[in-house]
């Protein structure tokens, strides 16, 4: 016995209150008790360490711990069972014996430590070859040795063991519909044959939107570029914004076409100039991201005359009204809807970048028209007869408003909420598009409206 040893046992007979378990160390270094040797997963037997009792005269140390397993005396190294909330104690009347801390009523597989202090290490956990292994969640070897899980390395899948059977984890948006583990998750959720869950079809014409049936239709979308004198410095920085931000999610959208357009004003003094046209044609509705890009880039730099500019006359052509003669009309594919060349049965949005308030257009406040026309032949469009087109045809109207902030810009945005509605749409369908670094942020609103617009 060490020296260190005896003087933990002769200090505790002096202290006439150690009534309690006192841990001490018995020895420089490693505790007593504490073993190096494999674990001992044998049950106990009848008295042994670790084994259940209700009283000292069960076990053969004539020692039963509070919490009802036997210990044993722990004088050497090695003595108490390997797992560390196992531990030599000196006792009270008793010397140096095993204790233990209970951690739970049953031991956790393949962590090394008897939890139930039962003096055995991982019951119940086998052994693989030289593994010790949890066949509650082993993977390799799920319910028993050399069990693999099935779907490793499938798609949109990780295979998992729960209580010793084996199942797939599939990722978001995927189910493993046809139950194969070999085929992986390879059930889309988001798809009109599993809309949701394995095996809810959509019906033809529908479409899977976050999991539900929806009909959408098409979207047909112009953009309709203000290109007046004044608008060129808000144009010309937008552009890059509008090809990555604009077009090209569009384009992403499943059944989305984009077309270009242009508006001024008309030709004649005081209102514009010279070649100046109230609306200029530039492409239908389209998928080819590279041509429109090149319609936004070289778009017509046109002059304009006074303070107010011709979309309206721009918006009746879109709409179908019949076409100004100082206008050049968009060329359309065959079928498709004079005006604004839209395909039949798609929903119809103009995406209007502008910076102006509108001849013809609606008083922002009580009934009448915005500064009117007058001397020109034939007539302009007015608001009222645009209005009735657009409504007719359920063209939906967002604007991306560069106009400055200030009084015509102030005038001009009042305008526009004016016109939306007058069409029925919530104000939140005006855009935000000056200073250049909103434009971004209007952009990617225009498109989630649009989304919005196809039901998505």
């Amino acid at each position: 016995m060490s020296q260190s040893f005896l003087r933990a046992a002769i200090a505790c007979s002096f202290l006439l209150g150690c009534a309690s378990p006192v841990r001490v160390f018995v020895q420089e270094g490693p505790e007593v008790g504490v073993d190096s040797s494999p674990p001992d997963t044998t049950p106990p037997k009848a008295g042994e360490v670790g084994a259940p009792c209700f009283k000292d005269d069960e076990c053969a140390s004539k020692f039963c711990l509070p919490i009802g397993r036997c210990s044993r005396e722990c004088s050497l190294p090695g003595t108490c069972p390997n797992s560390t909330n196992w531990t030599c104690r000196v006792i009270a009347g008793r010397g140096p014996m095993c204790d233990c801390d209970e951690l739970g009523l049953v031991d956790l597989a393949c962590n090394g430590i008897d939890e139930n202090c039962d003096g055995k290490i991982d019951d119940g956990s086998p052994k693989c070859g030289e593994e010790c292994v949890d066949t509650n969640t082993s993977i390799k070897h799920c319910g028993g040795c050399d069990k693999p899980c099935p779907g490793a390395g499938t798609p949109n899948a990780e295979p998992q063991c729960a209580m010793g059977s084996c199942k797939l984890k599939c990722a978001t948006g995927f189910d493993d519909c046809d139950g194969m583990p070999d085929t992986g998750c390879e059930g889309d959720l988001n798809s009109t044959t599993h809309c949701g869950m394995c095996g809810k079809a959509c019906m033809t014409g529908e479409s899977c939107v976050m999991g539900e049936c929806k009909t959408i239709l098409p979207v047909d979308v112009t953009i309709l570029l203000g290109v007046t004198g004044s608008s060129h410095m808000y144009v010309d920085p937008a552009i890059p914004t509008l090809q990555t931000k604009l077009v090209a999610p569009l384009l992403a959208v499943p059944d989305v076409q984009v077309g270009v357009s242009y508006t001024s004003e008309f030709p004649t003094t005081p209102y514009g100039s010279v070649g100046d046209r109230p609306f200029q044609g530039g492409g239908e509705p389209a998928t080819d991201g590279m041509k429109l890009n090149m319609l936004i880039a070289s778009y017509p730099k046109l002059f304009g005359g006074d303070a107010s500019d011709g979309m309206i006359e721009a918006l009746g052509t879109l709409a179908g009204r019949p076409i100004h003669p100082t206008s050049l009309a968009l060329t359309c594919s065959a079928g498709r809807a004079p005006g604004g060349c839209w395909r039949t049965g798609a929903k119809r949005v103009v995406v209007l970048f502008t910076d102006d308030i509108f001849h013809n257009g609606p008083n922002a406040v009580g009934p009448g028209l915005y500064d009117p026309y007058m001397g020109i032949a034939p007539a302009p469009q007015d608001w009222t007869g645009v209005l009735k087109a657009m409504t007719d045809n359920k063209i939906f109207l967002l604007f991306m408003s560069t106009a400055p902030a200030g009084t015509m810009g102030d005038q001009a945005r009042a305008q526009y909420r004016r016109m939306l509605t007058d069409l029925g749409q919530p104000m939140t369908d005006l855009f935000m598009a000056t200073p250049a670094a909103e434009v971004t942020t209007a952009a990617d609103a225009v498109v989630a409206r649009i989304k919005a617009i196809r039901g998505m």
